[in-house]
């Protein structure tokens, strides 16, 4: 018999993860026998978190901005799915939670300074993530790798929306 033991580091981590404490091998009526080199070379599950950051003298911060998220899981059988936790502007406490479904567009908004977050993602895990960003704003990436990216560890990803006034010069044509 192959007898597996796992705790649960819920507490650690606030959701739920089992890592295997203890494995043990036993015949019919014998006493336990240590597995030995037993390894758990499980990596864990990694976090997308999606940023929103606003610039220039013009930006407005109750503004909303439209984005979708396509998760595409490594080992698809179309039935993964993901939570995702908008958190408001402290990043403190969480807003809404959604289900996201593996290979699907999610639509969802944010305003300056919110993030969502999404947890359960496996090494490798795919994702896209766009903004249908408003004519007057223009937005940059950073560095951030947004369009078919691999998840290889928690990753964050901040959109930044640029606003300036134009001004006026006083000249007419």
């Amino acid at each position: 018999y192959l007898y597996v033991y796992v705790r649960n580091n819920t507490e650690k981590t606030g959701y739920e993860v089992y890592a295997v404490q203890a494995v043990v091998v036993k015949a019919n009526g014998e006493k336990d026998k240590s597995m030995g080199n037993f390894n758990n070379n499980y990596d864990g599950t990694h976090e997308l978190t999606i940023a929103k950051t606003l610039a220039g003298a013009m930006a407005n911060a109750k503004e909303e901005f439209n984005f979708t998220v396509k998760i595409t899981a490594k080992k698809s059988n179309g039935t993964e799915q993901y939570k995702a936790i908008r958190k408001n502007v402290n990043r403190a406490t969480a807003k809404d939670e959604f289900t996201i479904v593996s290979g699907e567009d999610f639509p969802f908004t944010l305003k300056g300074g919110e993030t969502l977050t999404i947890t359960g993602l496996s090494a490798e895990d795919l994702y896209t993530v766009n903004e249908n960003t408003p004519d007057d704003y223009t937005a940059s990436w950073g560095n951030d790798k947004h369009e078919n990216a691999t998840i290889s560890a928690n990753t964050t990803v901040t959109c930044t929306n640029t606003k300036n006034a134009v001004s006026p010069t006083g000249v007419i044509m």
